[in-house]
């Protein structure tokens, strides 16, 4: 398919802009969105920092972007595209994944229990 753009009347080229840049936005939501499904809570993970390369594990999946804890103790909020899950992961990725799922485990099976419909009933006189 050819366009002969020389044709078109500036008010023509301005919404052919807006219809290239709307489907250009929608195609990297998508391609963002297929990147942050590969991950969930509790992912051991690597990305690169600086020369070196930085383990650390999956604290929450926003919308856009995910936050990792580093081993280092630093707590990023990165772009999913650029986080490789670990493959074979060391000691210190280990123990950081059960200083962490262990209290989220915890929390979130509190939290399932006392929101439950059957919690809920045993409570009314």
């Amino acid at each position: 398919m050819q366009l002969d753009i020389n044709s078109l009347s500036k008010s023509d080229l301005i919404e052919f802009h807006r219809v290239i840049t709307d489907r250009i936005h929608y195609l990297s939501e998508q391609e963002n969105l297929n990147h942050l499904s590969k991950f969930k809570l509790g992912d051991l993970v690597c990305i690169q920092k600086g020369v070196s390369l930085c383990g650390g594990i999956v604290i929450k999946v926003n919308l856009k972007t995910l936050t990792i804890y580093l081993t280092t103790g630093e707590t990023w909020r990165v772009n999913p595209a650029i986080v490789k899950k670990a493959i074979s992961p060391n000691k210190a990725l280990l123990k950081l994944q059960k200083d962490f799922v262990t209290p989220m485990n915890y929390l979130l099976r509190s939290h399932h229990e006392t929101n439950s419909p059957a919690r809920k009933q045993s409570k009314k006189p």
